[in-house]
C-alpha cells in the first residue's frame, strides 16, 4: 500500500456512504469459484487535495474458493470517468487479462 491515507479515506466511504451503482458476477473456472461485487461510490468529504479530479471510489469484493479454501479479497479503485458498477468491472475485468496475457 503505497497511499495509506487515500486507502483510509476509501476504505471510510465504503463504510459510510451508500453506493451509487452495485454489479455482481460468478465465476465458476479454472478450478475455482469467484463471486465479483463491484461497489461504486461518490468521492466525498475530499480532505486530500492531492486527488481532488477523483469522482468515483470502485470497491471490488472477490470472494470464493480456491484451491478448496475460502478466499477473499478487498480492492479499492479511484477514477474521474463517470461510469455504472457494471462498466467499471468490464474494464478491470479487461485490465486483468491484459495483465494475465504478459509473458
Amino acid at each position: 500500500m503505497n497511499q495509506p491515507n487515500l486507502d483510509k479515506h476509501l476504505e471510510r466511504i465504503s463504510q459510510n456512504e451508500s453506493e451509487i451503482s452495485y454489479s455482481v458476477e460468478q465465476d465458476n473456472s479454472h478450478g475455482r469459484k469467484i463471486k465479483r461485487e463491484v461497489f461504486v461510490f461518490d468521492f466525498t468529504g475530499n480532505e486530500l487535495k492531492k486527488w481532488e479530479s477523483v469522482t468515483n471510489v470502485i470497491k471490488v469484493i472477490r470472494s470464493g474458493e480456491r484451491e478448496k479454501k475460502p478466499d477473499e479479497e478487498i480492492v479499492y479503485y479511484i477514477s474521474n470517468c463517470r461510469k455504472n458498477a457494471k462498466e467499471f468491472a468490464q474494464i478491470i475485468r479487461g485490465h486483468w487479462g491484459i495483465e494475465n496475457g504478459i509473458d
